[in-house]
């Protein structure tokens, strides 16, 4: 009905109803697409017409009975169409839903006046019908209809003709009863309300003028005169950034900003003082006073620095950080090199400056390292560039590298080069492309940057930069730890609130002066609904009912039996729920969060019944939005959606916005909306680029023809066309034309001395008559003007680049608005919520409840009043901390800025408005705390909290260990360091004495052995401090710094790096493994145990700094629980108020003192009292007293240490001499009593006769009990088969030794009918060594060794000779006649014979032994016989050319290539038959040329030898990937392991929970629920219920990890085993049908079966909970389905794993996997057992098959107690299980958890490989040598070692290390 072409248009005439009734039905029934693409199509040409058509409808001439059809049939559906709530929230539908809206305004608003005309009077003729009513909806559809016309147009606000149509429409509001209550009532009068004052505007705007206030509104007091801003002012506006609308004032300071001498305007806290009334003059007050304490400082800190510019006596090397103002750091000689456009982020600019001074002199590496560990120019870090004209533009950081850009664009290089040509220099002399980076140049470093904002006068002055117009010094300002997005997205928000004037709750915020009466709250506009109550039933834990009605009185007696709830938390839930703005108050440890969580079930109960939409959760901070979110998921809320990328709950992952969107479909209108659009950008971008390119050309000779033929047509003949005489010029090179005629000098003495003309002049001048000063000036105005013409295309490129920027993200966001539409509840930080402002606005979310109220900027609270709020919880503590401020003169603390007030929030500013600051709002206040002893709560009971209550339990808090007292303050007269004068910008403090205080205060409290992590917090009031104290107890602990803090240390210039340690130390082991260091600021909202407090200041001047506001000292006093220990100078503090009568309270109660009372708990009775760090080494050493220890050791022997705890007294190693001895010997053992015995006797036997005789000097003992196996080391003859392969091992020997033996004699000669042994002696240095020859007799001849005809030169290794020897032996290797090698029988390019061996690809003919060079002739290539390439016989010995060009003779590479070992061979070297190929990894390295390390792929006849050792080297590449990967998964099993075993409190929420039906498919599963089949079958079955899938989520996720990893250590992903599949795969194409079969012990099963052991624990922690909480939720008789059906469970399938385990480690010899698998087995048939139906013969045999496998497990471990460490005590613990109810138990072996992490360090240590005798890897940690003696996994050969020496036949694997030492796999 919507015509495609206009000229195909024809009138509907009747159907028009028809057609708009069609488009209402597809926009409220219909899917998002349809409803999309109905509305889109009605923005088109033709859907306009249509609404044309209703609009020139001839209204005057219907009848009554027409006017009610027209309105309900055509205007109504049209009317409903385009306001549905889901079509006005559409970011997609925003640019069709403006056009239907302007089109329907008309011209003048024509088009709307005409169809209100015909509305108004209709609505009232309906509603005065006697026989009909009206619909509330009619007169809802009207009014927002009406209203966004209104919005959207400003001419309408002038325009009379709607005043009366306002009058009717509210006249039917009044009249119409019937629908009172409604919510479309409710809707309709607030666009009737919001109309109104539109209106009221509007009707003003003509009259609108500045009116000073009359002197009777102001109050009668003494004021000083304050300037008003911008035209308002006295003396006119500051800048051009002074404006009385904040709507119209830029966000970043503008250059005027910055250099302007005159105070800003800042709005003090007095209405009356304020240029603008009501909300106006709030949200402008906000505004400025917010921008002046975040953009103020940049602004201060700019200015200076451009003075600094200005200044040409100031030296360039300034300070970096300037005083009064933000911290900064300033780079100098700033350089812009290049603008480009990046499609994502927008126009960018490159810049180079100055190195920083200290890192010039270093290297490319360390400058890399200095510029990562200063955190500076990090991504997205605030700048700005600044010049010493004034100029300023801000920028961020989008990308730290860009290497290898040319810095000169290609014409502009093409004239760089005309010019160093023509001034006689070499191309090689002009700039050439350089890497882009901070670190790859010592002088120079290169970052670069985008605009933050893109102003016009901003991209100008970029590309002014660019083109160097601007010739002035630059400097670039960097400001760290200023964030743009932590107050940019805040204050935007606060302009667009301003531009609405639309407030929600404006009548409570703004107030008249001097109005503190408190005010009467109505319930929610959604509560006022008829019959509308409150259910709250979710509250109660008995089952019971109970309702609340706002207008009722509540039961509060049912909610306080039935609920956990106490009566403040009642009473605030209850006010909460029925006031529309509700404050609840809690003191610290009163329950606010848990009050919050109960708020939220109950709104969510009552969801849908009230039409809430999602449910806004907002914090401050992304740490507490974090823990709501949680306890929401943990209690099974739905439907949560988390805003924001900085959460670091990997329990909120899945409900990411990003995460949800991303698994979403678009619609069909989106993608083409999308494409659309991307199109659009493309085509810009393109043209952005095009334009930048130009105008970085702007001066090419090109251009500037161009220009003139377009402008100047005169001066283009001239200079490209005719000469001066008129002839045609023929130029060969127009690049030059310009220069030549620039350095023309013919007319420069005929115009002598005259004066130089304009530019206007010059304009008709003729360009050869001019002289050289003209020209110049000539050709600047070109380049100018053609500049100027190119910028203003850019910035109109640009603008249009940016909208549809804009509206692509717009588009994209959509996804986003469905997402949200469909949450329940939405957490989002104050940030992060002004940051999408846009998106969130169009959602109907009713309620928004805020935490931590009381320190959220009021600022804040503000940008998150939503639209359609109609409900606001803020839960907070004003008396606890205030919002944090950078300016201290805005401070309320601050005598200067307690006018100004910025830091009282909105919280405090409604529950206790000081002076004129606003309404007094009714508020709840949470009476029972829970968190502090009674002692500790006293402190802030009796100074601010007075009707504060201790709940029992806090009563019953045990003592502090260690401690007299559980609450002391130490005071002291120590003074505080002086401050540190590098840090002229810091106000931190420190003192040194509390830091040593408090590290031995928490040492003697950490030794007590009774408190874990968390336990312990150290708070102090300064980053200095906590700086000090991080780096003085990381020693000794593992420190944990917030979030926050970590960024405060930053942004005052802290390293964050202590000492230079890594993030994490495995070597270190502490009874505490974290201490939580924080801020008193930082730890708001956070509590521990004890709590150690340092005050730091201690001066004469009792200055207290930070900590003398009760604020803080609330925070400071409040977070402990069973003890807080004070360390402080008590004088400097007692001046203040509140600190005054806290020491009253420690005096009167004896909890101050100069010494600190400790107690020994083993010996109460002595009195220890310290006084300094030093006392706690003296008085309690061990953490006890000075006693010696009364406890023996669990070996017998007595304690000899101090009196301590249990876990130190159990850590102790006894020194006492060993009495153990050892099998088959009576010496005592040579290790102390504590320590491991060593498995076999070391000691030294003198004088062991071997059994072949000769004598050992020193033995170990344990190896004289077996001689057999000792090797005797004396040199005994060999035989060798041929002196072939004595040369190969002689030349193959490890350790070449060079020098020059004195002689060589021949002895003497013993003949057998084989062989002859030749006894050669060689005469080195002063020793002669004996060298064995047992040469073949055919091979001998009748020569003599020493008198062969061809005697050899060669390098050997002669045992037990000097390194560094050369020796000269003369062996005989005259081979036997005949051919051993067929050589070549091709012929060269030359017509020689080809001189290498058949089979080979033959050489070039410079390789001839003919035609070759002399330099080839004479290359040595028999390295045997010491002969070249010109002396050998090829036909005897040819030679082999790899592809690097290098000769050798075929007996020499077959030497290297150590041919014997892979081939048999004859005896003139002839391959015979192939050998078993050598252990895996028993080679040393990869098989090179023995020249240069070149390939030998190419070479065919050692393709075996070669391929072994690729192969092999992808092996280890795979070892070392294994061992990377399994040990963190193995850690994160322990983890979910423990988290599911100790669990309780998720546990027994998870049973608390109401039940519900869990599974909407089918029912059977209610009534049974059968775990059977296979593992992901079982665990498939528990996921059907959504909370077990909560709860098994992380473990479930790890056992996806574990599966892919078991199958990527498969042995078919092996090397070996992908190279055996492929050899298959290629023999069964080539038709073999033989099976290949290969030795299986090189493939490496250990990581299958360490997967295989993983995947069994995780499947077993799954189901152990299940059973487990199942059976406790049948003993509390729970409601939920997983409790009540029948469990059938069947494991057999799991035990079949297990024995396949089992038999797999038997035959792999894996005793530890043996055991492990047994051990499985056995707990899969205990647990199947106790959950069986009753059947006892089954239940017999179940425990008759776990008993067998354990027995079998016990006598396992006791044949190999070395390998299965740890196992015993797994077994007794399942031997409990027979026996015990509790059948579920994580076997906690810390035992075997120590070995997995030795494991861990193992592979994360020094990285030294060995292999054991077999050629087995693996590695050694601790100093890189074996400590202790093992068996390898595979072969069971000894590894490790003793003493730092290597057992026997472990070698070091040096190829390991040099290959993979360093390798780094995530």
């Amino acid at each position: 009905m919507i015509p495609e072409s206009i000229s195909t248009i024809r009138p509907l005439g009747q159907k028009l109803s028809q057609f708009f009734q069609l488009g209402w039905r597809l926009v409220s029934k219909g899917e998002v697409g349809t409803r999309q693409q109905v509305l889109t199509k009605l923005a088109s040409e033709g859907g306009l017409r249509r609404i044309k058509e209703l609009t020139d409808t001839e209204f005057k001439n219907f009848s009554d009975d027409q006017r009610t059809s027209v309105f309900k049939d055509s205007v109504l559906p049209f009317f409903q169409a385009i306001s549905h709530e889901d079509v006005l929230s559409s970011l997609l539908l925003e640019n069709s839903i403006d056009t239907i809206y302007n089109f329907l305004f008309g011209p003048s608003g024509c088009r709307a006046i005409r169809i209100f005309a015909f509305i108004a009077p209709t609505l009232l003729l309906i509603t005065s019908g006697s026989d009909e009513i009206l619909d509330a909806t009619h007169i809802e559809a009207s009014l927002a209809v009406l209203q966004k016309i209104i919005d959207l147009n400003g001419t309408a606000l002038i325009l009379e003709e709607f005043h009366p149509f306002v009058q009717m429409i509210s006249e039917c509001l009044e009249d119409n009863l019937a629908v009172a209550g409604s919510l479309s009532l409710q809707r309709a009068h607030q666009s009737l309300s919001r109309i109104r004052r539109r209106l009221g505007l509007g009707r003003e705007i003509s009259l609108l003028e500045v009116i000073p206030k009359a002197e009777s509104d102001l109050w009668a007091k003494f004021e000083i005169h304050q300037d008003m801003p911008g035209l308002l002012s006295v003396e006119g506006p500051r800048h051009d950034n002074d404006h009385e609308e904040i709507t119209k004032i830029k966000i970043m300071p503008t250059a005027q900003e910055i250099q302007s001498h005159r105070l800003e305007y800042l709005p003090i806290r007095d209405p009356a003082a304020l240029h603008l009334p009501g909300i106006q003059g709030l949200l402008d007050r906000q505004f400025r006073l917010l921008r002046e304490d975040t953009v103020g400082q940049l602004r201060d800190s700019v200015g200076l620095e451009i003075e600094r510019l200005r200044n040409s006596q100031q030296s360039q090397s300034a300070p970096a950080r300037i005083k009064h103002a933000t911290r900064t750091v300033v780079y100098h000689n700033v350089c812009v090199v290049d603008i480009e456009l990046d499609k994502r982020k927008g126009l960018q600019m490159v810049v180079e400056f100055d190195q920083p001074l200290a890192s010039r002199k270093m290297t490319k590496s360390q400058r890399r390292e200095w510029w990562t560990s200063s955190k500076q120019l990090q991504l997205d870090a605030l700048l700005c560039l600044v010049d010493s004209e004034g100029g300023a533009i801000f920028l961020s950081v989008t990308e730290q590298v860009k290497t290898n850009t040319p810095v000169l664009k290609p014409d502009n290089r093409a004239q760089a080069l005309l010019k160093h040509t023509m001034n006689g220099e070499d191309e090689g002399d002009m700039p050439q492309a350089k890497p882009r980076d901070l670190f790859n140049d010592p002088q120079r470093a290169f970052v670069t940057l985008c605009l933050v904002d893109s102003y016009i006068p901003d991209i100008l002055q970029a590309v002014n930069y660019l083109i160097n117009r601007i010739h002035s010094q630059k400097s670039l300002v960097e400001f760290p730890g200023v964030l743009l997005p932590s107050f940019r997205p805040t204050l935007q928000a606060l302009q667009e609130m301003s531009r609405h004037g639309e407030v929600p709750f404006a009548e409570f915020l703004v107030s008249s002066p001097g109005q503190k009466e408190e005010t009467y709250i109505l319930p929610p506009a959604y509560a006022l609904q008829d019959r509308f109550r409150f259910d709250i039933s979710c509250l109660l834990n008995n089952g019971g009912h109970l309702i609340l009605s706002p207008r009722e009185q509540f039961d509060f007696q049912t909610l306080r039996e039935g609920s956990t709830l106490d009566d403040a938390q009642g009473v605030a839930l209850v006010n909460a729920l029925c006031r529309r703005l509700a404050l609840i108050q809690g003191p610290p440890g009163t329950g606010k969060s848990f009050t919050g969580l109960a708020l939220i079930k109950a709104l969510l109960k009552n969801r849908d019944k009230a039409r809430l939409g999602p449910i806004i959760c907002v914090c401050y901070t992304n740490h507490a939005l974090d823990q709501l979110l949680e306890r929401l998921v943990v209690d099974g809320i739905k439907q949560i959606v988390r805003l924001g990328s900085r959460s670091k709950s990997q329990l909120l992952e899945p409900f990411n916005l990003r995460h949800i969107s991303s698994q979403q479909n678009k619609t069909k209108a989106e993608k083409q909306r999308e494409w659309q659009l991307r199109s659009e950008l493309d085509f810009s971008s393109s043209e952005v680029e095009d334009l930048l390119s130009d105008v970085k050309r702007a001066d090419s000779w090109k251009s500037i023809k161009a220009y003139l033929e377009a402008n100047h047509p005169r001066h283009h003949n001239e200079l490209f066309g005719n000469d001066e005489d008129g002839f045609q010029t023929v130029h060969h090179d127009l690049g030059g034309v310009v220069s030549k005629w620039l350095n023309d000098k013919s007319w420069l003495k005929r115009r002598g001395g005259s004066k130089a003309r304009s530019i206007q002049t010059l304009a008709n001048a003729s360009l050869h008559r001019m002289s050289q000063n003209e020209r110049k000036n000539v050709y600047q105005y070109w380049v100018a003007d053609i500049t100027d013409s190119i910028c203003d295309n850019l910035c109109r490129a640009l603008n249009s680049y940016t909208d549809i920027k804009n509206m692509l993200n717009q588009s994209r966001q959509e996804l986003d608005l469905r997402c949200l539409k469909e949450a329940h509840v939405i957490g989002v930080t104050t940030t992060g919520l002004a940051r999408n402002m846009n998106l969130l606005r169009r959602l109907h979310s009713k309620v928004m409840l805020c935490e931590e109220a009381g320190e959220v900027l009021e600022a804040h609270t503000i940008t998150a009043l939503l639209p359609r709020i109609e409900h606001l919880i803020l839960i907070g503590d004003h008396q606890q901390l205030r919002p944090q401020i950078q300016n201290y003169e805005l401070q309320h603390e601050n005598p200067r800025g307690e006018k100004y007030s910025l830091d009282v929030s909105l919280f405090e500013r409604l529950v206790d408005p000081k002076g004129d600051s606003g309404i007094q709002i009714p508020f709840s206040t949470l009476e029972i705390q829970r968190r502090m002893h009674p002692s500790i709560a006293q402190l802030i009971r009796d100074t601010l909290y007075y009707k504060l209550q201790d709940h029992p339990v806090v009563s019953e808090y045990p003592e502090v260990w260690g401690l007299a007292k559980r609450l002391f303050w130490l005071d002291h007269r120590e003074p505080e360091a002086s401050s540190d004068p590098s840090r002229v910008m810091s106000t931190s403090h420190s003192n040194n004495w509390e830091v040593d205080m408090t590290a031995a205060l928490v040492s003697h409290l950490v030794r007590q052995g009774k408190y874990q992590s968390d336990d312990i917090a150290v708070l102090t009031p300064y980053l200095g401090q906590l700086q000090k104290m991080r780096r003085r107890m990381s020693a000794s602990h593992e420190i944990v710094i917030g979030d926050r803090d970590t960024v405060d240390l930053e942004k005052e210039g802290y390293d964050v790096d202590v000492g230079g340690l890594p993030s994490s130390m495995p070597q270190k082991t502490t009874l505490l493994k974290a201490l939580r260091i924080a801020t008193v600021d930082n730890f708001q909202g956070e509590e521990a145990k004890v709590v150690v407090i340092s005050l730091v200041r201690s001066n004469p001047r009792n200055k207290c700094g930070f900590l003398r506001t009760s604020n803080r000292i609330n925070v400071l006093l409040s977070r402990a629980r069973h003890g807080m220990y004070i360390i402080g100078n008590a004088q400097t503090s007692r001046h203040v108020p509140m600190w005054a009568e806290v020491l009253s309270i420690l005096e009167a109660n004896n909890n101050i003192g100069r010494t600190l009372p400790l107690r020994c708990p083993r010996h109460p009775e002595v009195e220890i009292k310290v006084s300094a760090p030093d006392d706690f080494s003296v008085f309690a050493p061990e953490g006890g007293c000075t006693k010696k220890c009364n406890l023996r050791l669990s070996c017998g022997h007595s304690c000899v240490n101090k009196c301590h705890s249990e876990p130190l007294h159990d850590a102790v190693i006894c020194l006492e001499p060993c009495q153990r001895s050892k099998p088959g010997c009576d010496h005592p053992c040579s290790q102390p009593c504590g320590q491991e015995c060593e498995k076999t006797c070391q000691f030294k036997m003198a004088n062991v006769r071997l059994l072949c005789g000769h004598v050992r000097a020193n033995l170990e003992c344990y190896k004289t009990q077996n001689l057999s196996k000792i090797r005797c080391e004396r040199q005994r003859p060999q035989n060798i088969s041929s002196a072939t392969s004595l040369v190969e091992r002689l030349c193959l020997a490890a350790t070449h030794v060079y020098g020059s033996a004195k002689s060589v004699t021949s002895g003497k000669t013993v003949k057998s009918s084989k062989n002859t042994t030749v006894h050669v002696s060689v005469n080195v240095g002063d020793r002669i060594t004996t060298v064995l020859i047992d040469a073949c007799i055919r091979v001998m001849a009748k020569s003599l060794a020493h008198c062969a005809k061809r005697p050899a030169r060669f390098d050997v290794v002669i045992p037990n000779a000097t390194r560094g020897v050369k020796s000269l032996a003369r062996p005989v290797l005259k081979l036997a006649p005949g051919r051993v090698h067929t050589r070549c029988q091709e012929m060269l390019s030359c017509g020689h014979q080809c001189p290498s061996i058949c089979g080979e690809k033959c050489p070039l003919s410079e390789y001839c032994q003919i035609c070759a060079p002399e330099s080839v002739k004479s290359t040595m290539v028999d390295y045997i016989m010491q002969a070249t390439y010109s002396e050998v016989d090829l036909d005897e010995d040819p030679i082999i050319v790899p592809s690097c060009g290098h000769l050798m003779a075929l007996s020499s590479m077959d030497g290297h290539m150590r041919m014997s070992d892979y081939y048999e061979l004859s005896e003139g070297c002839s391959v015979k038959a192939l050998k078993k190929l050598p252990e895996p990894f028993s080679t040393e390295n990869l098989k090179n040329c023995p020249i240069c390390r070149g390939s030998l792929r190419d070479i065919n006849r050692y393709n075996r030898v070669v391929r072994q050792g690729l192969i092999e080297q992808v092996t280890k590449k795979f070892i070392s990937w294994a061992n990377q990967q399994y040990i963190p998964l193995e850690k994160r099993l322990y983890e979910e392991e423990k988290r599911l075993q100790h669990s309780t409190d998720a546990g027994e929420a998870l049973l608390r929970q109401p039940a519900r039906e869990e599974i909407t498919g089918s029912q059977l599963i209610t009534h049974n629920i059968k775990l059977e089949k296979s593992s992901q079958y079982q665990i498939d079955t528990l996921r059907k219920f959504p909370e077990l899938k909560l709860r098994y989520k992380p473990t479930i996720s790890l056992k996806t990890e574990i599966s892919k990893f078991l199958k990527q250590v498969h042995e078919h992903e092996q090397p070996f085993g992908r190279v055996l599949d492929m050899v298959q795969d290629i023999r069964r194409k080539c038709g073999i049908t033989t099976n290949l079969t290969i030795d299986r012990t090189v493939l490496d099963t250990r990581f299958r079966m360490l997967a295989t052991v993983l995947a069994i624990r995780c499947d077993l922690a799954i189901l152990s909970d299940f059973v487990a909480l199942r059976q406790r939720g049948q003993e509390r008789s729970t409601q939920h389905d997983w409790v009540k059906a029948e469990l059938h469970l069947d494991l057999s399938n799991n035990r079949k794993v297990c024995k396949d385990l089992i038999e797999e480690a038997l035959v792999r010899d894996q005793p530890m996997h043996e055991v492990e698998a047994r051990v499985f087995f056995a707990r899969w048939s205990i647990l199947e057992r106790s959950v069986k139906p009753v059947d006892l013969e089954q239940s017999e045999m179940l425990l008759a098959e776990a008993k067998e496998q354990l027995a079998v497990a016990e006598t396992t471990c006791k044949r190999y107690p070395g390998q299965t460490r740890g196992m015993l005590t797994e077994i007794s613990n399942v031997h409990r299980m027979f026996w015990d109810a509790a059948f579920y138990t994580t076997v906690d072996n810390e035992e075997k958890r120590q070995v997995y992490a030795a494991m861990a360090r193992e592979f994360t240590g020094t990285g030294h490989w060995y292999t054991c005798a077999n050629g087995h890897p693996f590695t050694v940690g601790e100093c890189g040598m074996p400590m202790q003696t093992s068996v390898c996994p595979q072969c069971n050969a000894p590894v490790g070692g003793q003493d730092h020496q290597p057992a026997a036949g472990v070698t070091h694997a040096r190829d390991f290390e040099e290959q993979f030492g360093e390798l780094r796999l995530n």
